[in-house]
């Protein structure tokens, strides 16, 4: 079993972030992922941000760290 960072990787993809990291995910068989957003009060309120939609669709846990602070999201 891989330690902390093993299979990461950066990548830009067609279609959108969500069904991006869906396919990833999927492909390395990851039991969870790791999103790093910009803050997005909004969206991150409501949970319509997409690491909230990307767990909805993964049934994984995804943690959402937010770029530029300590804070960690509640996806």
């Amino acid at each position: 079993m891989g330690g902390l960072g093993a299979g990461v990787t950066g990548e830009v993809v067609d279609g959108g972030a969500v069904k991006g990291l869906v396919a990833k995910v999927k492909e390395l068989g990851a039991a969870q992922a790791v999103v790093i957003t910009r803050p997005h009060a909004v969206a991150d309120t409501f949970h319509t941000d997409w690491a909230n939609k990307a767990q909805d669709q993964l049934g994984l846990p995804v943690l959402h760290l937010y770029a530029g602070s300590g804070f960690i999201g509640d996806s």
